[in-house]
């Protein structure tokens, strides 16, 4: 069994510590994340293109950057869910945002602390959009520009 899952509950997430230590989150200025050939599967070479707008059955081919590591994975995970809403398991996989953003009281109980200090401050702004026709957040800065 997982530690970050025990009993279907919500539980403590080893990533809240990664985004929180002062080593790793919190000597970064700006998270990107590389979106170029976003995949559907795991394993293999990337496919199918993405169907959805903007992209039109072409590949994602998109970088998103941010200085708020939270609001750039929901981003992320917003536009691979809209795209493949069929897998279900993608409904879980912002457990970890949802704790970082709640701190100092993350849905799991845990008391999460950076460098021996308790933190007491949210460590990033997530939200979903509202759906994935208009991306629209209510506090997330979203600007989609195409290049050419």
């Amino acid at each position: 069994m997982s530690q970050d899952k025990r009993n279907g509950k919500p539980g403590y997430k080893t990533f809240v510590d990664f985004i929180s230590h002062p080593h790793l989150g919190g000597k970064c200025l700006l998270f990107l994340i590389d979106g170029t050939y976003g995949s559907r599967d795991v394993n293999g070479a990337p496919y199918p293109k993405w169907q959805k707008e903007p992209f039109c059955n072409d590949w994602a081919c998109s970088i998103i950057a941010s200085q708020d590591p939270l609001a750039a994975d929901a981003v992320g995970m917003d536009m691979i869910i809209g795209e493949w809403p069929e897998f279900g398991s993608l409904n879980y996989c912002d457990e970890y945002l949802r704790e970082a953003a709640t701190i100092p009281n993350a849905p799991s109980g845990t008391v999460y602390m950076a460098d021996g200090q308790l933190l007491t401050e949210p460590l990033g702004l997530m939200e979903h959009w509202n759906n994935s026709k208009d991306r629209h957040y209510e506090a997330i800065d979203l600007v989609y520009r195409k290049v050419d």
